[in-house]
C-alpha cells in the first residue's frame, strides 16, 4: 500500500494495524533516505553536486531526504531542488548499476 486512501486508514484504524502500519512507513523512508545519502557520499563528483544544489557546506549534511513527488493537494511538486535532487539520485543509482 502506497498511499493509502482515508477508508484505508479507516480499516487500519478499525483493526488495530494503523498504528503498525504508520511505523513499517516510516521505517521505510529511513531506510530510503539512508540508502540515496550513501549512494550520492560515495560518489565525489555527485556529493560535489550535492552541495551546490543544497548549498551546504558538506554533503554529509544531507540526511538523504527528497522531498514528495506531489504536494498536499495532489499537485505536481516541480521545485527546481526536487529535481536536481532527483537527478542526483538517478545517476547515483545508474553509476552503482554499471
Amino acid at each position: 500500500m502506497n498511499q493509502p486512501t482515508e477508508w484505508d486508514i479507516h480499516d487500519l484504524r478499525g483493526q488495530g494495524d494503523l498504528m503498525a502500519y504508520l511505523t513499517a512507513a516510516r521505517q521505510r523512508a529511513v531506510a530510503d533516505c539512508k540508502r540515496r545519502r550513501a549512494k550520492i557520499l560515495a560518489d565525489p563528483e555527485l556529493a560535489a553536486r550535492l552541495t551546490d544544489v543544497l548549498r551546504l557546506a558538506n554533503a554529509a549534511q544531507w540526511s538523504g531526504y527528497l522531498p514528495p513527488e506531489r504536494d498536499g493537494n495532489g499537485w505536481p511538486n516541480n521545485s527546481p531542488i526536487r529535481i536536481a535532487l532527483v537527478q542526483l539520485v538517478t545517476a547515483a543509482e545508474l553509476r552503482e548499476a554499471s
